[in-house]
C-alpha cells in the first residue's frame, strides 16, 4: 500500500515537474535578481577601492617626485645665487672693495632693518656698509651678535647720509622716510634735476664708501620761495626679492666715483 502511494507521488511530481519548476523560478527569481545585483555592487565597490588605492599610491609617488624636483630647483637657484654673489664679490674686489657674503634671515615690514647671518664670529663690526651684488646700497651694520648682525636700512625714517647725482658735482643729503622711501634734500635750487637720474654715495661725511648706487630720481619738488629743492628717490633695493647681500669689510679710499 505504502509502495503504491510512493509510486503515485513520484508519478504526480513527474507529471507536474514543469509547473513546480516554473513556480519555484517565479518565486525565487526576484530574490536571485536582488542577490545578483547586490553581489555586482559589492564586486564593483571592491574594484573601486582597489583602483582608488592604486591611484592613492600613484599620487603619493608623484607628490614625492614633485617635492624632490622642487628641492632640486631650490638647490639650483641657491647655487646660482651663490655663484652670482661670488662673481660680484670678485668684481668688487677689483674695484678696491673687500666683501663678505651673507644671507638675509629676517626682514622688517616697516623698512627699517634686516637681520643677516654674519656677526662677531665673522669679524663683522658696527658701521660696515651692506650692499647687493649689483652694488646697490642696502644699509649699514647697526648692531652685531655672535652669529648675526642687525642692518639698518637707508630707508629707515630719520636715517641720512650725503650723496650726489651721478655725473654731477654737487652734494646733498639723502633722508630715509620709512615706507615712503627716500628723499634727496637740500639740493641747490639752480641745479637741473631730471626724473630717472641715478643717485650715488660720496666720501663726504665718511658714512659709506663712494660710488654705491642709492636709487633714482622719481619726482622733483621745487619752489621759488625756498633756496633749496628736493626730490623723491626710488631705492634700488627690493626687500621682497633680497636673499643674499655683501658686507663691505674694507675698501680703498681711491675707488672710482663713477
Amino acid at each position: 500500500m505504502v509502495i503504491s502511494a510512493i509510486i503515485i507521488c513520484l508519478f504526480g511530481l513527474n507529471l507536474f515537474a514543469k509547473e513546480l519548476k516554473n513556480f519555484f523560478y517565479s518565486f525565487s527569481a526576484p530574490f536571485q535578481r536582488s542577490l545578483f545585483m547586490a553581489g555586482k555592487k559589492i564586486t564593483d565597490f571592491v574594484g573601486f577601492l582597489s583602483v582608488a588605492w592604486e591611484l592613492e599610491k600613484e599620487v603619493k609617488i608623484l607628490l614625492k617626485e614633485n617635492q624632490a624636483l622642487k628641492n632640486e630647483i631650490t638647490s639650483l637657484k641657491e647655487l646660482k645665487n651663490e655663484n652670482e654673489l661670488l662673481k660680484a664679490a670678485l668684481g668688487l674686489e677689483q674695484e678696491g672693495f673687500q666683501v663678505l657674503p651673507a644671507e638675509v634671515v629676517i626682514r622688517n615690514v616697516s623698512n627699517s632693518f634686516v637681520l643677516i647671518n654674519k656677526g662677531k664670529r665673522d669679524n663683522i663690526s658696527e658701521g660696515m656698509a651692506v650692499i647687493t651684488s649689483q652694488k646697490e646700497l642696502l644699509g649699514r651694520i647697526e648692531e652685531t651678535f655672535e652669529d648675526f648682525s642687525r642692518v639698518t636700512l637707508i630707508t629707515k625714517k630719520g636715517f641720512s647720509f650725503p650723496a650726489k647725482i651721478q655725473s654731477k658735482e654737487f652734494t646733498a643729503l639723502i633722508k630715509g622716510k620709512g615706507n615712503d622711501g627716500l628723499f634727496f634734500d637740500l639740493i641747490p635750487r639752480e641745479e637741473e634735476l631730471d626724473v630717472g637720474q641715478r643717485v650715488i654715495t660720496v666720501t663726504l661725511g665718511g658714512v659709506f664708501p663712494k660710488g654705491l648706487f642709492v636709487g633714482e630720481i622719481e619726482a622733483i619738488e621745487k619752489s621759488d620761495l625756498i633756496p633749496y629743492q628736493k626730490a623723491k628717490v626710488k631705492p634700488f633695493l627690493n626687500l621682497n626679492e633680497l636673499n643674499s647681500v655683501l658686507i663691505i669689510v674694507n675698501f680703498s679710499p681711491f675707488s672710482s666715483d663713477y
